[in-house]
């Protein structure tokens, strides 16, 4: 509630936690579209969810205990596809 997000900021998130993250990434990373100016699929899901990431990240470093918080490595682990861990992992 501190961050002020709108519905619609919660949603663009939640949306991008599904299968949609596909249709929101891919035309991001895009160069051809990029360079031939061609505009985002989904512009507004896009800046609600960049408006919204920027909103989080302000109130973490108003809450943070210490400024040093902020700057303390934090491990995070992705899910990749077809990729198997060695019994050694």
């Amino acid at each position: 509630r501190s961050c002020n997000l709108t519905e619609a900021h919660v949603v663009a998130l939640r949306l991008y936690t599904t299968a949609a993250f596909q249709s929101i990434n891919a035309p991001l990373r895009d160069l051809e579209r990029f360079a031939n100016k061609v505009p985002h699929p989904l512009p507004v899901t896009v800046a609600l969810i960049r408006d919204a990431l920027g909103k989080l990240r302000a109130v973490e470093a108003r809450t943070s205990k210490s400024s040093s918080d902020a700057e303390q490595a934090l491990e995070l682990y992705r899910g990749m596809k077809n990729v198997k861990a060695t019994k050694r992992f």
